[in-house]
């Protein structure tokens, strides 16, 4: 053996090589002379890689075959596909013109997992079979691994009522979750911070049919906060009484005053792993949340002049129509229902879901700031809003701790509540209430770097970006997690702070996460598996994205293949869709 391999060897080294035989030493592509972290936590190597269709065909010293594709990887490094383990990109996935996910790839992502906290991709009234149907005729840029929304189903059986389901609304609930489990789902979604109505018991009633078929459950705890303990504590109890698979989803510990909690929260998860439990969690790599909160407090209607709904609007079926039509809606009703499913419910029934979803979604975002310009108007009724401001911006930890996350005009986005109000001479409620007439959203700044740090390095903790699929360039409130969530975490956590080492790092990653969702074929570098591979420029890898200007591609992202084919090539998207849809089969 000649060249860098004959030397290695000759020094003692142990190479491992994987080789499946091939057809006339002929490969589809040949990636020679690169870095291979292969996902298996173990060390670095120089390898060539055989990519034979959409499968890794060898590994190793390949010399001798012959490609009709080369990629020189010299001074580069090639690991598997990152696998997002949780994922909010469904939406995009199902728009036509979004779903090659040019900003996912360009990270190095190669699988999402969607349906998360609670909602499945696909409307209510549909099922799942549709729209694995809608992926695959327009194709998708990564693979994808659905679930099960428990939240969505919910709404589909008993819809807005936060009553608990009786035994036969609980009984088609359980049906739905199978039959959706039966088209292919990986397992169930909650977030039951955001449903605080559903009770444990509930869920583990839910879980049964997940059970039934050894699915996974993937949980935003009940919260993230105060009492995140106790939340934990119900995760794994749940789990322990299903025996399911679970997820702990985005695992962090929110707010200053819980800070130095994380240390009890992975001896909790340890001790349970330990126990026996098939437990796990997911992280992303950021000091704020995704999601926005609310600053001012809502004010209730005072008076007709409040109705956003038309007048005259008429009958159920035109107000479900009209609101069907309304721009603006975050998210919008379309997502979140199928109109035949509504206008085909019985009478009564349709008359609730018109009254819940015009007045939920439509007036509690349109009037709002409408709303509040008139409060302000009056001298008692400001004082009042902007002391309940005052008070939520302290429960927050204070102003330099709270991020405008959007605003319509985008030189705001970024900045911190305090900056604002300095600005503009004010005080930080009064600018908290101004920016929300002005449209703007904000997330807190509510994670420490010690917690960060202790709950990345968890050999049961995998990687995620909380992101989704966005238009580049549009959207003042995209997340930069959708840009550089993963390479945000090789640069920050091997590069700069060295809490890992880069095999471990990309075993997070990689195998880790396809080792929870049971993947046989993805998440390593070896013949037979998938060739979902990432090609980068370690010393080059930079997250660029920002809340300021969070649509940036990040750097040193060579080359992506999504089974066998390049998304990323030479740094640059190729706007191809050769992702899969990954359906569960029984008995696996």
């Amino acid at each position: 053996m000649s060249g860098p391999f004959g030397r290695m060897l000759c020094a003692g080294a142990i190479l491992l090589l994987s080789l499946r035989p091939l057809e006339g030493q002929r490969a589809d592509l040949l990636i020679s002379g690169g870095t291979v972290v292969d996902g298996s936590g173990g060390p670095a190597r120089l390898a060539d890689i055989a990519v034979a269709g959409r499968e890794v065909a060898a590994v190793g010293d390949l010399g001798d075959v012959v490609a009709d594709d080369t990629i020189d990887a010299r001074g580069l490094h090639v690991a598997p596909g990152f696998i997002d383990l949780h994922s909010h990109a469904d939406p995009g996935l199902s728009d036509p013109d979004l779903a090659d996910a040019r900003n996912l790839v360009a990270q190095g992502i190669t699988l999402v997992v969607v349906g998360q906290d609670g909602w499945h991709p696909w409307p209510v009234g549909r099922d799942l079979t549709g729209e694995v149907g809608l992926w695959r005729r327009h194709g998708v840029g990564p693979n994808v691994v659905p679930l099960v929304g428990y939240l969505a189903v919910r709404r589909e059986v008993v819809g807005w009522n936060t009553s608990p389901p009786d035994a036969a609304e609980s009984r088609r609930i359980a049906e739905l979750i199978g039959t959706y489990l039966d088209q292919g789902a990986w397992g169930l979604s909650t977030a039951l911070e955001f449903s605080p109505y559903v009770s444990a018991a509930e869920i583990v009633q839910a879980l049964r049919q997940v059970a039934g078929r050894d699915g996974l459950y993937f949980s935003h705890l009940r919260t993230q906060a105060d009492g995140i303990t106790g939340a934990l504590e119900e995760f794994l109890s749940t789990a322990r009484e299903t025996g399911v698979r679970s997820v702990v989803s985005h695992l962090k510990v929110r707010g200053a005053r819980n800070w130095g909690l994380a240390p009890r929260l992975v001896a909790m998860l340890r001790d349970a792993r330990r126990e026996g439990l098939h437990v796990w969690a997911d992280h992303t790599p950021y000091l704020t949340s995704s999601s926005d909160i609310s600053l001012v407090p809502s004010i209730g209607p005072t008076g007709e002049e409040d109705s956003v709904i038309p007048p005259g609007a008429g009958p159920p079926d035109d107000l479900l129509r009209w609101a069907y039509r309304l721009d603006g809606l975050n998210p919008p009703l379309s997502h979140i229902y199928d109109l035949d499913f509504l206008l085909g419910q019985d009478p009564d029934r349709r008359q609730r879901f018109a009254e819940s979803v015009t007045r939920r979604l439509v007036n509690d975002q349109a009037l709002h700031r409408r709303r509040l310009r008139r409060a302000m108007a009056e001298r008692s009724s400001a004082d009042s809003l902007l002391a309940a401001t005052a008070r939520r911006i302290a429960d927050r930890d204070g102003p330099a701790l709270i991020r405008v996350f959007s605003h319509p005009d985008l030189r705001i986005p970024g900045r911190t509540l305090d900056v604002v109000a300095r600005d503009r001479g004010t005080t930080p409620e009064r600018a908290a209430v101004e920016l929300t007439i002005e449209g703007a959203q904000f997330v807190p700044i509510e994670l420490s770097e010690n917690d960060i740090a202790t709950i990345v390095r968890q050999p049961f903790v995998a990687g995620s970006s909380d992101g989704w699929v966005t238009e580049h360039g549009h959207g003042a409130g995209s997340p930069p997690r959708s840009y550089g969530a993963f390479v945000r975490r090789l640069e920050r956590y091997v590069k700069q702070r060295e809490l890992h080492t880069l095999p471990e790092a990309v075993q997070r990653i990689t195998a880790l996460p396809a080792e929870i969702l049971g993947l046989r074929d993805r998440g390593r570098i070896d013949a037979g598996y998938a060739a979902d591979l990432v090609i980068f420029d370690l010393e080059g890898l930079h997250d660029r994205a920002t809340f300021e200007e969070p649509h940036r591609f990040p750097e040193g992202i060579e080359w992506v293949l999504v089974n066998g084919e390049p998304v990323v090539a030479r740094g640059a998207g190729t706007g191809r869709r050769p992702g899969r849809v990954l359906l569960r089969e029984r008995g696996r």
